[in-house]
C-alpha cells in the first residue's frame, strides 16, 4: 500500500486554516454519525486515487420551500474556481442587500453560500461485518448483506464538514499519530457527536490508543469511487432546481441517502466562521513534525 504523501497533506491542511463512488457490482451507502460514541476506521487511497479524500463544495437546501427542505448540489466552483454558479451569485446579491452584519439578509447569504463537504471511504467499527458476502453470480461479482438480503457494501462513504476534514488532516501529520488511514498500522478513530442543530452540534475526532489492521478479507474491492460524488451540476441544472424543477428520479435514489445526512448535519457555525486560523494543537503539530526531519 502506497504511502501517504505527508507534506502533501499539511500544506492542504494549511491552506484549509487561511482560506477557510461506488464498490463494483453494488450501489453507494453511507455512513451514519449517531449521537455520542462513534468508531470509525478511515480506508488508505483507492487504488489509481492519490489521496484517500475527495472534497467538494456543495449548496444545501436548493429548491428549498414550505414543503420541501430542498437538495443538495455541488457547486460548479468544485471543478473551476470562479465558475458561475446561481447558488452563488444569490448569496452575493443577499450580501449586497444587506446593511449590517446577522440580519436577514446576511444570514440568508451565508445560508444559501458554498460549503466544504468531504468524502471517505470508511468502516463502522460498530457494525458486524461478518454479515457481507463478496459473492460472484455469472459474470457480475458483488458484495451482500446477507442479514437483509440487499446488495450492500462493508465499506460505506463518509461524508463530512471541514471541521472533521481538518481534525483527520492534523492527526496525520503529528508524528505522534502518523498515517491513521494505514491498512496494516492505522488507527481507528473515536468521533463523539454532542448537541444538535446547525449551531449547538459539536464533533470531536480523536484515536484509539493502539495500531490495528482493517481486519476483513477482501475490503479493496468495497472501495468506492468517491470521484464520482464530486461531479458539479451545470449552471442551468441548478437554476432549474431553484426554480422548482424536480430532480431527477433515478439520480435521486442513488444520492438521496447522502443529500439527508448531509441536511441533518449542516456545517456547525464554528466550520463557517470566515476567519479560521490554525489552533495550538494543530500548530504545535506541524512544528513538532518540521523539526523532525
Amino acid at each position: 500500500m502506497a504511502k501517504l504523501d505527508i507534506a502533501k497533506l499539511a500544506e492542504r491542511l494549511a491552506q484549509l486554516n487561511k482560506n477557510n463512488g461506488e464498490a463494483t457490482g453494488t450501489s453507494m451507502n453511507f455512513l451514519t454519525i449517531n449521537d455520542g460514541r462513534n468508531l470509525v476506521r478511515i480506508l488508505p487511497p483507492r487504488e489509481g486515487a492519490d489521496m484517500f479524500y475527495e472534497e467538494a463544495w456543495v449548496h444545501y437546501g436548493v429548491g428549498k420551500s414550505k414543503d420541501n427542505k430542498g437538495t443538495m448540489v455541488v457547486c460548479p466552483t468544485t471543478a473551476k474556481e470562479g465558475a458561475k454558479c446561481p447558488m452563488c451569485e444569490l448569496s452575493k446579491e443577499f450580501k449586497r442587500l444587506s446593511k449590517k452584519k446577522d440580519d436577514s439578509y446576511d444570514k440568508q447569504a451565508k445560508g444559501v453560500y458554498r460549503k466544504k463537504r468531504v468524502y471517505y471511504n470508511a468502516i463502522d467499527r460498530n457494525e458486524d461485518l461478518s454479515v457481507y458476502e463478496y459473492k460472484t453470480e455469472g459474470e457480475e461479482s458483488k458484495w451482500v448483506n446477507t442479514k437483509t438480503g440487499e446488495d450492500e457494501s462493508p465499506v460505506k462513504v463518509w461524508g463530512s464538514g471541514v471541521g472533521i476534514f481538518k481534525s483527520i488532516l492534523a492527526l496525520i501529520v503529528d508524528p505522534e499519530y502518523g498515517d491513521v488511514t494505514d491498512a496494516e498500522e492505522g488507527l481507528d478513530l473515536i468521533v463523539v457527536k454532542t448537541g444538535s442543530g446547525q449551531f449547538n452540534t459539536e464533533y470531536g475526532v480523536t484515536t484509539v490508543r493502539k495500531e490495528t489492521p482493517v481486519g476483513f478479507d477482501g475490503w479493496e474491492t468495497a472501495m468506492n469511487d468517491l470521484s464520482t460524488l464530486i461531479v458539479p451540476k451545470t449552471y442551468d441544472e441548478i437554476a432549474g432546481l431553484m426554480e422548482g424543477k424536480e430532480v431527477d428520479e433515478e439520480e435521486e435514489e442513488s444520492t438521496q441517502e447522502e443529500v439527508d445526512k448531509a441536511l441533518d448535519n449542516l456545517p456547525t457555525k464554528e466550520e463557517e466562521a470566515e476567519d479560521d486560523e490554525l489552533g495550538d494543537e494543530i500548530k504545535a503539530a506541524l512544528a513538532k513534525r518540521k523539526a523532525g526531519k
